[in-house]
């Protein structure tokens, strides 16, 4: 049956634009509906974590004191992994070992604090935060005991020296909250031995605020440069996949891009600017998202932001290879050559490349998956100053005047274009090869717009770096636009 909303829509969509526009928005929004119904391709995300929504665990209140929870949702504290006479050797790990065996909750809360923690001894310290990050990562923890047990974890990242295996701790927490074995094993990083209940599932909100101090213990352990650089590709991996499960909140995943760049800046520099740890982290990364959508393989690279030399270094590589998979140069460096990309944008009509939108056009979802290449292409160029500077330099040890496309129209230009030029001017042709009649596709439309926006920003940042162009032309900056209004003197 057909609904009353469905025909009143119809109707009003004949009434507001005429019978033909009418019947083309109605087909439109006819077709959204049955994308919406099946499940759109673009949707973002890679799901670790079980789908089901039956709670096991109470929230904790807002100021976080612990609720009424019955007893057998409650796990005790665990026991301390310290031997008797490590225990007995260190009065503050001794004081807690009992308070632990007498299941003291109430008190462990108050001798979890940082007058205590931070003087337990440094070789005791890397077992302790394991401890800790057990209780402040179970969600069947005492909620105050949780917190305490996070506050302890921060403190100590202020003041240690590096933790060994915290990407370890991490994965751990991953399987405590959930996350299924099978889909970390395909991210690549080894798995814990942890006993996890079959039948444990944990309400989102809990799952949430616990993934919060995930990350936030891990940020504060690379802002003290606490975090042996060995575990930075694991730790990235795990906050990734963090990152694209789809019940992350945006809160959450701009947390988790920060915590990134942090973690980018303790990968130490090698002879050449950087080093084989970053190249290791790009194939790690890569080896995840090789059969990735492409929607999702944008998203993750959403996720280096660039706010330090080497994510940006590490984003541009990754897609690179993510757009050229099979190129013969391999070699990890600080900006590869355009050529290759210049070939993409320009393939063969009919090759069926992803840049062939005649051989494509037809294919199902094709202008969707565009957007997203587009988009990783974007990425590949997200330091379009340097590139633009080389050329300039290149021009004047050739001997060539520093001119460009931005020539007066009378004069005729015999320079050939350069790389960022002949970039350019392909996105340009690759955008007018969209048919989008009245821009009735949405995806077409999309499609476009990504095309136009990364051809104008190579243009303008181009001209920009170069001292030419429309930006400079007038001298004087943004200024020299506002002139004064000359007032008539007439009363």
């Amino acid at each position: 049956m057909v609904k009353m909303e469905e025909v009143q829509a119809s109707i009003d969509a004949v009434a507001l634009l005429g019978s033909q526009d009418g019947d083309a928005v109605r087909k439109i929004l006819e077709d959204d509906k049955e994308a919406a119904g099946a499940g759109h391709h673009n949707l973002k995300g890679i799901r670790i974590f079980e789908t089901k929504k039956v709670k096991h665990f109470k929230k904790e209140e807002p100021n976080d004191v612990a609720m009424d929870v019955d007893s057998d949702s409650q796990d005790a504290p665990p026991k301390l992994p310290f031997s008797g006479e490590e225990l007995d050797a260190d009065p503050v790990l001794s004081l807690l070992g009992v308070t632990v065996n007498m299941r003291d909750t109430p008190r462990l809360c108050r001798y979890l604090n940082p007058a205590i923690v931070t003087r337990v001894k440094t070789s005791s310290l890397n077992l302790l935060v394991a401890w800790l990050f057990e209780i402040a990562t179970s969600p069947s923890q005492d909620a105050l005991l949780g917190q305490r047990a996070f506050e302890s974890l921060m403190t100590i990242a202020r003041h240690s020296l590096p933790i060994a295996s915290l990407s370890q701790f991490v994965l751990s927490a991953l399987l405590r909250l959930g996350a299924k074995s099978e889909t970390l094993e395909r991210i690549g990083i080894p798995i814990p031995i942890l006993s996890v209940p079959d039948s444990l599932v944990i309400d989102e909100e809990v799952r949430h605020r616990i993934l919060a101090r995930v990350v936030d213990v891990i940020r504060t352990f690379a802002g003290n440069n606490a975090v042996y650089s060995d575990d930075l590709p694991d730790l990235i991996l795990s906050l990734l996949s963090i990152a694209l499960e789809p019940s992350s909140s945006p809160e959450l995943q701009t947390d988790i891009m920060v915590t990134i760049d942090v973690l980018g800046s303790c990968v130490p520099s090698g002879s050449d600017g950087f080093s084989h740890l970053e190249s290791d982290i790009c194939s790690k990364v890569l080896s995840y998202a090789a059969n990735f959508k492409p929607v999702n393989k944008a998203f993750l690279l959403s996720f280096f932001c660039g706010g330090s030399v080497r994510t940006a270094r590490i984003a541009r590589w990754l897609a690179r290879r993510l757009l050229l998979p099979d190129a013969e140069s391999a070699t990890y460096s600080d900006y590869p050559p355009l050529k290759p990309l210049i070939a993409l944008v320009t393939p063969r009509s009919g090759s069926k490349e992803v840049f062939d939108i005649p051989g494509n056009s037809e294919e199902e979802n094709y202008f969707e998956d565009l957007a997203s290449y587009v988009e990783i292409l974007s990425y590949c160029l997200n330091d379009i100053d340097k590139y633009a500077q080389d050329e300039r330099e290149k021009e004047k040890s050739d001997g060539l005047a520093v001119t460009s496309s931005y020539a007066s129209p009378g004069k005729s230009v015999e320079k050939p274009l350069t790389e960022l030029e002949q970039l350019k001017h392909s996105l340009d042709r690759l955008h007018g090869k969209i048919a989008d009649t009245r821009s009735v596709d949405l995806a077409r439309s999309a499609a476009k717009a990504a095309l136009q926006q990364l051809a104008i920003r190579i243009h303008y940042t181009r001209g920009a770096v170069r001292g030419r162009g429309p930006a400079r032309s007038n001298g004087g900056g943004l200024k020299s636009w506002l002139k004064p209004i000359k007032r008539s003197s007439a009363t």
